[in-house]
């Protein structure tokens, strides 16, 4: 037991509703039982039918009190429920009618971030897209370099090489048309798609050499440009500490390819480095951009894009606008914007979503509003009626169910106690009847010994001293002993024991301490009955060590429990089963081997311990046991 036992009233002490409580605790609750109402149980069976009685007559006043006519409902405890329907009705509404004006926002909300992490997506497949470009163009300019440095490679594997590298690649990014490489920004290796125009070439070689003599800090979409076939393209360059690489990026394939990514229901354009905005690239053939001086005489697109801030918003979309991306004329839009990094002059990307799934979400929430209030409205009746049915027959049910598990726990501990009672007459009488015919046992064998000095006779002798020990235990359970209280020395107490029974703690190398070992803890005890208590306690534990075990007798004062001093026995030995726990305290029952243990020890301490006012427990496991004594101090006795 690691804390402080409670400290209460003797049970004779208590009133009758009390030790009902007393009583319904302990059989609910094993371990924390009081000994002492088993032991009482054992002296008279008239005191245990009187306790039956007590405790009927206790059970029957409860049950009388809960059943009062104040506990009773009447008809106007629906009253409340009215009250509490009507209030819930009213926050209910109010809650619902502030739901509706936040609604709007919290759903154009939900839709803004929607948009905005697909917008974010498509940058990031943007960035992706050129640079797994740039990476793949430079592996194959080092590639290139390094090749020239080697005289084993001829100018015809070089070329080979560089080929069919470019071919890999055009092959695998479809809007790469052509790569170039310079490590002087003069002469140039180029290679082209093999379907594309050989007169790429030249005009991708004068992008090179621009880019060599512009700035070097990186890659740098360059664009667009309009080559010798009126084809916009992109030149995605790249200034390297070994020279400067340069690919052909198709713009009408680079954009289909991001529409492709994304989402289905929404339409996307883009404003190049020259504000020119490209419409209608779902597809190579109708993708086209709107050059900036042509928008510049469109008032509508001009002001639709002369804000491109990142944040959505429901705008009126020009309608050239939404009939080259495909949006229905009158369709709610809402649009985001988000800046693209190019290392030149920034790109913007415009995501339109459409928001009529947002209307239909409005006015399917308003019809789901009607509905609810009508039938709220509809169970109001019925739910207060059924509430307040509920609640009678749960009280009713409560209590009978609260009646029942008492009775029933104090029937179940009536029983034990019964059966206790009984085990105690008939040991007591045995006792007794046993007694005499000992004795006479005892006296002949006496004589035999001083006749004959046969050693066999001292054999008999001390059986015979071993079954009247165990006889005057079985005694001294079944009657009260009288206490001589006087103030003990508690420490004094412990050395006197550990004093008694050093041959038996010697013979098994047991370590027996006291702690502290100094001072002094008086207490009020009949010193002969707290010996009695110390040595069954220390014999029991000495019996669970293994040799070389170890054994603690410890005092203290705990401020939680006032006028009592705390004994704790501790050994470390094998524990007891935690299902044997609760009936160590119960007569004649004993963890020992058959033949070594009688069973009265512990409840002939808890006995002593009762007498003296004080309350006893024990707990236990795997390390070992320890038993726990509130003894009263001197001064505190009654």
């Amino acid at each position: 037991m690691s804390g402080a036992l409670p400290l209460s009233k003797s049970y004779a002490d208590q009133s009758p509703v009390e030790n009902c409580e007393q009583t319904s605790h302990a059989a609910a609750h094993p371990e924390t039982r009081s000994p002492e109402l088993l032991q009482n149980a054992t002296l008279d069976s008239g005191k245990l039918h009187a306790s039956t009685f007590a405790a009927s007559r206790c059970e029957s006043s409860r049950v009388a009190s809960t059943d009062t006519p104040a506990n009773r409902r009447p008809a106007r405890a629906l009253t409340p429920y009215w009250v509490s329907i009507s209030i819930a009705f009213t926050v209910l509404l109010s809650v619902i009618a502030a739901d509706r004006v936040g609604e709007r926002s919290r759903l154009a909300e939900k839709y803004s971030i929607e948009a905005s992490a697909a917008v974010t997506k498509l940058v990031a497949d943007f960035d992706h897209q050129l640079d797994q470009l740039a990476e793949d163009a430079r592996l194959l300019a080092d590639l290139l370099w390094q090749s020239e440095k080697d005289a084993n490679y001829p100018a015809a594997v070089r070329a080979k090489v560089l080929r069919d590298g470019v071919h890999a690649l055009t092959s695998a990014v479809d809007y790469c048309r052509g790569v170039a490489f310079s490590s002087d920004g003069k002469t140039f290796q180029t290679a082209l798609d093999p379907d594309e125009d050989s007169g790429l070439a030249p005009w991708l070689e004068q992008r090179g050499r621009d880019a060599y003599h512009g700035e070097r800090n990186g890659q740098r979409l360059l664009g667009p440009y309009q080559n010798t076939g009126n084809r916009p393209l992109f030149v995605l360059a790249e200034n390297l500490p070994t020279g400067v690489v340069v690919a052909a990026i198709d713009v009408r394939r680079f954009f289909e390819y991001l529409q492709h990514r994304r989402p289905t229901d929404a339409r996307a354009v883009i404003v190049d480095g020259d504000l020119t905005l490209w419409v209608g690239c779902g597809s190579v053939a109708t993708c086209r951009g709107i050059p900036r001086a042509d928008w510049d005489r469109d008032a509508e697109i001009q002001g639709f894009l002369a804000d491109r801030s990142e944040s959505a918003k429901t705008r009126q979309i020009p309608g050239a606008i939404r009939r080259a991306v495909g949006l229905a004329s009158g369709m709610p839009i809402a649009v985001h914007w988000h800046a693209l990094d190019t290392g030149a002059a920034p790109f913007s990307l415009g995501l339109f979503t459409s928001l009529s799934e947002l209307q239909t979400h409005r006015q399917a929430g308003w019809w789901r509003l009607i509905a609810t209030l009508a039938a709220m409205v509809l169970s109001a009746g019925i739910l207060v009626a059924f509430l307040w049915r509920q609640r009678q027959q749960e009280r009713l049910l409560r209590e009978r169910l609260r009646h029942a598990e008492e009775l029933n726990r104090l029937e179940h501990q009536l029983v034990r106690a019964e059966k206790l009672a009984t085990v105690g007459v008939l040991a007591a009488g045995l006792a007794h009847e046993l007694g005499t015919p000992l004795a006479i046992i005892r006296g002949r064998a006496e004589i035999l010994e001083e006749k004959t000095k046969w050693p066999e006779i001292k054999t008999i002798l001390d059986q015979s001293d071993r079954i009247a020990s165990t006889l005057r235990q079985v005694l001294d359970f079944s009657r009260e002993q009288p206490v001589a209280v006087q103030p003990t020395d508690l420490l004094q107490a412990f050395r006197a024991v550990i004093s008694l029974l050093d041959f038996k703690l010697r013979a098994k190398s047991i370590d027996c301490t006291s702690e502290p070992s100094d001072g002094s803890f008086w207490v009020a005890a009949d010193p002969d009955q707290l010996e009695q208590v110390l040595v069954n306690l220390v014999l029991n534990a000495c019996d669970a060590c293994d040799k070389g075990g170890r054994i603690t007798l410890r005092a203290s004062v705990e401020a939680a429990s006032p006028g009592f001093v705390r004994i704790d026995v501790i050994d470390n030995g094998c524990g007891i089963p935690t299902a044997k726990l609760d009936a160590v305290f119960d007569p004649f029952f004993t963890t020992k081997p058959k033949g070594e243990g009688t069973g009265l020890g512990l409840p002939v301490a808890a006995g002593i311990v009762r007498n003296h006012q004080g309350q006893i427990g024990i707990s236990s496991d795997r390390k070992g046991t320890t038993v726990t004594l509130m003894w009263p101090q001197q001064g505190q006795q009654s």
